[in-house]
């Protein structure tokens, strides 16, 4: 994909330097930051759930150092008692701000084992605040991750944090879901909690390695209702992943458009301050028909 605009979005300068820039201050206040603190923290009482929460926080705090807005729905369907599995869409190093506005309480992180070298204090801190790590490359490991992972929930009382793509996607869309989560919730027998994060595409274009300005940063983050696994097997594995897949993409779609639009106006009202010739209400009309460029 050449340009991952989504249709409609306001261009009023879009900058590399302002990409890289951020770049290089998010992989220093929300990865490398963060990753000492939670290893640090984790230190005296290592492999605890609760140390996440305490990263998250200090993540949280960092959103404003971003120009991020963030729309926050339906976080009481995280509050329910006992152990859940949380699937939520993958886009990019980013998603680590967007999980700290809605990561529930003793909550980790399941992720390739890969990560773990790759990712230096961050995966470190990840190692001690008890996050389950899978080989995914070798079935009977993964299956007998999976089977360790279940026990320790039921356990722990844990919650955990899936990405059900099972990898990274840039380009405006949902991919499909592979099994892993669905067949821990069902073995489990504990609900599955959809999370969904409205497409970064209006602000952040990777392909380019560029981003709006400061002020033109909007998300929405949308959790839905929990699916009750309760009595289903491994039968049902399959279905319960297309609804998932199907009420998530639907609900992608939506909040993306919505969060557009929100860029579009903020970009619209800090930037320009209103166009010779047109109001307001014009501009933000055609800006929602199409791509439009601010000189």
């Amino acid at each position: 994909m050449e340009d991952q605009l989504l249709p409609g979005t306001v261009d009023v300068g879009w900058s590399t330097l302002a990409f890289l820039w951020n770049y290089f201050i998010y992989v220093f206040l929300v990865v490398l930051l963060p990753g000492f603190y939670v290893t640090i923290r984790s230190l005296p009482n290592p492999k605890r759930a609760s140390n996440m929460k305490h990263g998250a926080n200090i993540v949280h705090a960092m959103t404003g150092c971003f120009g991020l807005k963030y729309e926050t729905r339906n976080l009481e369907r995280l509050d329910q008692p006992g152990s859940y599995v949380v699937i939520a869409n993958h886009q990019s190093i980013f998603d680590v701000i967007s999980l700290s506005h809605v990561w529930p309480t003793n909550c980790v992180v399941s992720a390739k084992s890969s990560l773990v070298w790759m990712s230096g204090p961050f995966a470190l801190g990840l190692w001690l605040a008890g996050n389950i790590f899978i080989n995914r490359a070798n079935r009977k490991t993964a299956i007998g991750a999976l089977d360790d992972a279940v026990q320790r929930m039921k356990k722990e009382k844990l919650r955990v944090w899936i990405f059900p793509e099972g990898t990274r996607n840039t380009d405006g869309t949902i991919l499909p879901f592979k099994k892993g989560a669905f067949h821990m919730a069902v073995q489990a027998q504990i609900p599955i909690v959809p999370v969904v994060i409205s497409s970064y595409n209006n602000w952040l274009n990777f392909n380019s390695k560029s981003m709006l300005p400061f002020f033109g940063r909007e998300v929405i983050v949308e959790v839905l209702e929990p699916l009750d696994t309760v009595g289903k097997t491994s039968d049902d594995v399959n279905e319960l992943l297309q609804t998932s897949y199907d009420k998530m993409r639907s609900c992608f779609d939506r909040i993306s458009k919505e969060a557009q639009q929100k860029t579009n106006k903020r970009c619209l009202e800090n930037y320009v301050g209103g166009l010779p010739g047109k109001s307001f209400s014009s501009q933000l009309v055609e800006s929602e028909t199409g791509t439009k460029k601010i000189e």
